[in-house]
């Protein structure tokens, strides 16, 4: 009988990414685990990788740790293999962070190792977008300081030439950046590019921008200069204008800024030629929810909350317009909009909201009738105005009076007691507890959905505890004062100002540092503080204090101040209209709802790129993060229906969708895709965003023969996300690929695993985008567990071929004898851990991973009988 010549004997072939032949480690679950080489392990965790986030099994740091462990070795053994990678990982397999981080951190490994050549190609071949030399410096110099190495220096100035433009100037130079243009010009010199004789002047007028200097925009610049005419016109003149805004390079948000009104039909044809393939939306933040409670965006988008939003609000009108009312509001669209980058816009009252730059803000107008108006995170600056709700009446309806009291309380170390405000835990007692304090990290109360009443009960318990009323004069005979909550937990600060604001009564969050006898200065208290004279006397009308000395200062403060003369820091403020951070009180001050008070942006700084969600909700497109009225994102696709946009311009954007160029530069992930389908507003869209799919993972084999494709669907893929603050998990993705395998080969048997398996027929002609929305539904019939080789076991039937999409961390080991040596095994990895399930890289096992279809192009080689090396 033959042993070797058979029809299904296969040429022995090899793939890049290897492991030792025998394990030598565990997987995570506990089975034995394959230990791959230093360039395999860091493929599969660049690419699958988004930096600073957890994962399943990994903690952030460690995962962080670990890509910089591996591409310190990289860099120094095979600087010439990282040279081809980086570009690979920047351009085909679509990511940002990962290979910047990589870049900068190779050269610094390579100089040190006293390796000089190549460090300048690296950091210059990944970046590829005109905020990417920033965010090489950004970098850089919160993990290095500013003592800058020439090769980072000309590498990143190379890029510049590249990269810098008017219309990168116009969209990209925003002062939320913490490196602008200007900023990056002066660190690293670049000199212009002789092909472009107009960039010497960009760059000069780079400079004077971005140091506040009023000169005319060159002639040399016409873009720059078709922008600075289309601003200088007045309102009532734009709309006539519509047409002609092709070559001033105005953005669709810049768009709606600058009309100041609805973007109605025309305004949408007028943009739509110049928009890019898909919009920036917001990055999401804690959300007031109806019930009182608070819940992160990832999570409202996830379960599809509603949220506390305005039924109007009279953008473009003066203060004499009323607002509307704050109520509940089930968002019409919940979006998950991929890893984008983002600010983190910082408020006097110690609130942050991370964004993205295109993310919508209503702000009060600085002159004229003092209307509200939109602009966007690019456009915000020091001092903007933003409204924050008071006495939003919203609250739950658990506990009473007596129950808030005890765990205000209890919540309280007793550190400031009877009417000697001396408040002990490192602020100016004599015995710090530490950063955070004594375990204050934990302190919080549960997210529940407490009464009005519970509230009130649990700021009088954490007065009582840890509060503390400071009344002063100036030498005017002026009051001042202040009442101060002292707490250990940031999480705990931020319950007590929801609350307060709630209830009517804003305050400012602060971490303040203290100088310690032999411990230098140790921060971690947190301080909520109410320094508003009508703040103050609403704080002394809601508490119900037990201390009764405290209790009779608060009091007599309120009677004090509640004739309006209080200054606070120093500040005469008659009339409550100022506090010491500047801000206005809106509603008791200027005429204004009295529901309404005001926080001013005092920063915006970017905060590196993130997973960004948003909902969209009408018709105000309003609601709260983090207690900050914001703007809801609108997905244009929803826009363009809602303003009623030609079938011509329908036309016209579906070509888009569906140009191959466009989905390429796009560099859109495959999951964004069916994000889009799931959030569009009508079929009107449906078949371009399947073909967008299809053409965004055309490296997605078509198999001949039969196919056994397993999607992992346990725990670790379904009951996390691929980011903190992301809403697409791990086994969406994992569909996303398995069901575009399964649609295109010839035969296939489609799972789903964990403990058990499901059988998943596809629906003859089906959209791919719709059976993969029929899959994500049933992942929770196979259970929780990862059993790989039981479930090849249970599935395969003399198959051709195997593909597992699944992060490889299952509870046995045997995968690879489960099915016979001479079938090939291609597991997809989405999770880049450290050790394999398998051995791989020879004898029909291999593995490959990634969040794009990139690396899926070596199957083909592989199928071929064709050794397969690196994709790049």
């Amino acid at each position: 009988m033959a042993k070797f010549n058979r029809t299904r004997a296969r040429a022995a072939v090899t793939s890049p990414i290897t492991t030792e032949s025998a394990p030598t480690d565990l997987t995570h679950e506990g089975a034995p685990g394959y230990v791959r080489d230093a360039k395999g392990e860091l493929f599969l965790l660049a690419v699958s990788n988004l930096a600073g986030e957890d994962t399943f099994y990994e903690g952030a740091g460690e995962r962080d740790a670990r890509f910089r462990a591996l591409v310190h070795q990289v860099a120094v053994e095979d600087g010439e293999w990282l040279a081809r990678f980086l570009p690979w990982l920047r351009d085909t397999a679509n990511l940002r962070s990962a290979p910047i981080v990589a870049a900068l951190e190779a050269v610094r490994a390579r100089l040190a190792a006293g390796e000089h050549g190549l460090n300048r190609q690296l950091v210059d071949t990944v970046l590829q977008r005109a905020d990417e030399p920033g965010e090489a410096l950004a970098y850089w110099t919160s993990a290095y300081g500013r003592a800058i190495p020439k090769p980072v220096k000309r590498g990143i100035a190379d890029a510049v030439r590249r990269l810098y433009s008017e219309r990168s100037l116009l969209k990209y130079d925003t002062a939320g950046r913490a490196f602008r243009f200007c900023d990056v010009i002066e660190l690293v010199h670049p000199a212009p590019d002789p092909a472009k004789p107009w960039q010497g002047a960009l760059f000069e007028h780079a400079l004077d921008r971005g140091h506040g200097r009023d000169t005319d925009v060159p002639d040399a610049l016409p873009v720059l200069a078709a922008r600075a005419r289309l601003m200088a016109t007045s309102v009532q003149e734009r709309r006539d204008l519509l047409p002609g805004l092709g070559g001033a390079g105005v953005t669709w948000e810049a768009l709606a800024g600058w009309l100041q009104g609805p973007m109605d039909a025309a305004a949408w044809e007028a943009i739509i030629p110049d928009m890019g393939y898909m919009a920036c939306l917001a990055e999401g933040t804690p959300v007031w929810l109806p019930d009182g409670t608070t819940a992160p965006i990832e999570e409202v988008v996830a379960d599809r909350l509603p949220v506390l939003s305005y039924d109007a609000w009279p953008v473009g009108y003066g203060p004499d317009q009323p607002l509307g009312t704050l109520v509940p509001a089930t968002p019409v669209a919940w979006l998950d909009n991929g890893v984008r980058p983002v600010a983190a816009v910082r408020f006097a009252s110690g609130r942050v909201v991370e964004a993205t730059y295109d993310h919508r803000w209503i702000t009060r107008r600085e002159n004229g009738g003092q209307a509200w108006e939109w602009t966007t995170t690019a456009g915000l600056k020091a001092g903007d105005r933003i409204p924050i709700p008071l006495t939003a009446s919203y609250f739950g309806d658990k506990g009473d009076v007596r129950d808030g009291y005890l765990a205000g309380a209890m919540l309280g170390d007793g550190g400031t007691t009877g009417t000697t405000a001396r408040e002990h835990g490192g602020m100016t007692g004599t015995t710090p507890r530490g950063p955070g304090g004594r375990g204050a990290v934990t302190e919080v109360l549960p997210d529940e959905s407490f009464s009005r009443e519970f509230w009130i009960g649990a700021l009088s318990g954490l007065f009582d505890a840890d509060g503390r009323v400071r009344e002063t004069r100036d030498p005017e005979g002026t009051p001042h004062g202040s009442a101060r909550f002292c707490v250990g937990s940031r999480r705990l600060a931020e319950q007590v100002a929801d609350a307060l604001l709630r209830l009517g009564v804003p305050s400012v969050m602060r971490e303040p540092a203290v100088r310690i006898r032999g411990q230098g200065e140790i921060t971690g208290e947190q301080v909520v503080e109410v320094d508003r004279a009508p703040a103050l006397v609403r704080l002394a009308e809601l508490l119900d204090l037990r201390v009764a000395g405290k209790a009779a200062k608060l009091r007599f403060l309120a009677e004090r101040l509640a004739g309006g003369q209080y200054a606070a820091g120093g500040q005469h403020a008659a009339g409550g209209q100022h506090a010491a951070d500047g801000q206005y009180v809106a509603g008791e001050t200027r005429g204004d709802d009295p529901a309404v008070a005001i926080d001013r942006v005092v920063a915006i700084e970017s905060a590196g790129d993130k997973p960004t969600y948003c909902v969209t909700v009408e018709p105000s497109h309003l609601f709260v993060a983090n207690g900050v009225v914001t703007g809801n994102c609108l997905r244009n696709l929803r826009n363009f229906d809602e303003a009623g946009i030609s079938d011509e311009a329908a036309g016209r954007i579906a070509a888009k969708l569906t140009d191959p160029a466009e989905v390429a530069a796009s560099r859109q992930l495959p999951f964004r895709f069916y994000s889009a389908y799931r959030n569009a507003p009508s079929l009107r869209w449906g078949h371009a965003l399947d073909r967008a799919l299809t053409l965004a993972t055309a490296n997605v084999p078509e198999f001949a023969g039969r196919t056994l494709v397993l999607v992992d669907t346990s725990a670790s893929m379904s009951s996390g996300s691929i980011s903190r603050r992301s809403t697409v998990t791990p086994v969406q993705a994992a569909a996303l690929f398995g069901v575009t395998l399964a649609a295109r080969a010839e035969r296939v048997d489609l799972y789903g695993f964990a403990d058990r398996v499901f059988r998943h027929p596809l629906t003859a002609g089906g959209s791919v985008l719709a059976e993969i929305d029929r899959f994500c539904g049933r992942i929770g019939e196979a259970g929780h567990g990862t059993r790989i080789a039981e479930s090849l076991r249970r599935t395969y039937e003399g198959h051709d071929r195997v593909v597992i999409v699944s992060d490889m961390q299952t509870m046995r080991g045997g995968v690879s004898e489960a099915v016979p040596e001479q079938v090939p095994v291609y597991g997809f990895n989405l999770g880049g851990y450290r050790t394999a399930a398998m051995p791989a890289g020879g004898r029909n096992r291999h593995e490959l991973g990634g969040l794009s279809d990139a690396t899926f192009r070596l199957i083909p080689l592989l199928e071929a009988g064709a050794n397969a090396d690196w994709p790049f």
